[in-house]
């Protein structure tokens, strides 16, 4: 009787260790998947009141957020992105808020101390800072612009942050804001009148800007930094769990083409420092030249690249996610596209579904390089891609080290599942063998130690 109740206990063990180990592996699934809710259709809205009308491209922006409202604010830009000597561009100073909900535009009675454009803004305790940048073809604005708006959408205070000490003034950077320390990468400075072919490197590729008290600190870039440090509009993603920058260097300076290094992000962590060894991106590198960017909320340390530019087509319609808080990195195209080619368009994504706004841009043809193609047609309008059908889901490695250790290149949740598996097996053999063959164990533990022994080699079988 004994021997047959455990042969009882061991059906139903057996029945629920398989309830247990499938629940375990939809569980690793579920844990190991980020979905990014990623729009597929894009209407343009032309009835927004107030809507600017002159063409307006490479202007900075940023997004705040009210307990109620994603504020979508514009400031600056140019109506002619890429001039020679003999032209006349317009350079803007207004500001302009836009909100998604009500689909209006609310513009402040405040301007700029001067025009900007070719630089990018940054949201930090509800005012926007503007760094860098070009007030004309052959000026830097050498300062950051603060556009508080704790004032007010039509009345925001409008000063200037003086940086000691002063670094080097630029256009096309990258930055991303941690704390309240502003991170920028890359970029040019020099002269821009004769198709930019006056630009030169910058002394100082790599720095970080306190916006508390516009303190400068200029940071390593070397051995596993991006080799082209002149490059032209990088990317920069954050990873903020780990503290780890990533920067793709896009496009080198010299001579517009993609450097060799395209296929590699470089890692760079915030507490040491120190520069990591370089990984190469999955699936590919799409472009980034001229072309809109966001950092996504939904999918952590993600960005949506929106246009943009090659010398082939001119200017794209395509919408490429790239996912830096996964490994190795991966870029995605989505099924997600423009209704017409845009570039250096204006780009917000609401906080809790992370719909895409688009605002401005231009239309350039294709050319020889990006810095001789002018533009045929601007936006005048704004695109709201809101749809939710085109989502796209990445795998997220939890055991960032084993991934590493095992070359992980397919499925994060397969490493989490072998890892798993192989703890259960070692469990069970110990466990097994202690039960099943000491004599002084009774009948029944003995039956249950078998069973724990059959476990054990199933998870190996799993495993393989």
């Amino acid at each position: 009787r004994m021997e047959q109740g455990g042969w009882r206990a061991l059906r139903f063990i057996n029945s629920a260790i398989r309830l247990l180990v499938w629940g375990l592996l939809v569980t690793v699934v579920a844990v190991g998947v980020v979905d990014a809710a990623l729009p597929d259709v894009a209407t343009r809205v032309l009835d927004s009141p107030g809507l600017p009308q002159l063409a307006r491209e490479s202007a900075p922006y940023c997004t705040t957020t009210t307990t109620t409202t994603t504020w979508f604010h514009i400031a600056g830009g140019i109506n002619q992105l890429f001039v020679d000597a003999s032209s006349s561009p317009t350079v803007f100073t207004d500001i302009y808020s836009y909100n998604s909900n009500t689909n209006t535009f609310v513009r402040a009675q405040a301007t700029l101390p001067r025009g900007v454009y070719n630089a990018q803004g940054y949201a930090y305790q509800n005012k926007m800072y503007i760094y860098s940048g070009l007030y004309s073809p052959t000026e830097y604005n050498a300062n950051i612009i603060v556009i508080d708006f704790t004032t007010g959408l039509e009345q925001p205070r409008v000063s200037e942050l003086v940086l000691t000490p002063a670094i080097t003034p630029r256009q096309f950077y990258t930055g991303v804001m941690v704390d309240n320390l502003l991170y920028v990468f890359g970029g040019v400075t020099g002269d821009t009148t004769d198709t930019h072919t006056n630009t030169t490197a910058l002394p100082d590729p790599f720095v970080s800007i306190n916006l508390d008290t516009g303190a400068t600190h200029v940071l390593p870039c070397e051995s596993s930094c991006p080799s082209s440090a002149t490059s032209l509009h990088p990317l920069m993603g954050i990873n903020r769990e780990s503290a780890i920058l990533y920067v793709h260097p896009c496009i080198g300076a010299s001579d517009n083409s993609v450097p060799p290094n395209s296929a590699q992000v470089y890692a760079y962590n915030i507490a040491s420092e120190q520069w990591q060894t370089p990984v190469n991106m999955r699936e590919g590198t799409p472009g980034c030249m001229g072309s809109g960017r966001v950092h996504l909320n939904k999918a952590k340390a993600s960005i949506a690249v929106i246009g943009g530019w090659n010398t082939t087509d001119g200017s794209e319609t395509k919408t490429a996610i790239w996912y830096f808080g996964v490994f190795p990195p991966l870029v995605t195209v989505s099924a997600v596209s423009l209704p017409y080619r845009l570039s250096n368009m204006m780009v917000a994504a609401s906080d809790t579904d992370d719909a895409l706004t688009v605002y401005g841009g231009a239309t350039r043809r294709e050319a020889s390089g990006f810095l001789r193609s002018t533009p045929t047609a601007y936006n005048h309008g704004v695109l709201d891609l809101s749809g939710k059908s085109g989502a796209e889901s990445v795998a997220v490695c939890p055991f960032m080290e084993l991934c590493k250790l095992y070359d992980y290149e397919e499925h994060a949740s397969d490493v989490l599942l072998a890892f798993t598996l192989s703890l259960i097996a070692g469990l069970s053999t110990t466990f097994g063998a202690l039960l099943a063959f000491l004599p002084c164990i009774r009948v029944g533990y003995s039956t249950i130690g078998l069973f724990a022994y059959q476990l054990a080699l199933c998870s190996h079988s799993l495993i393989n």
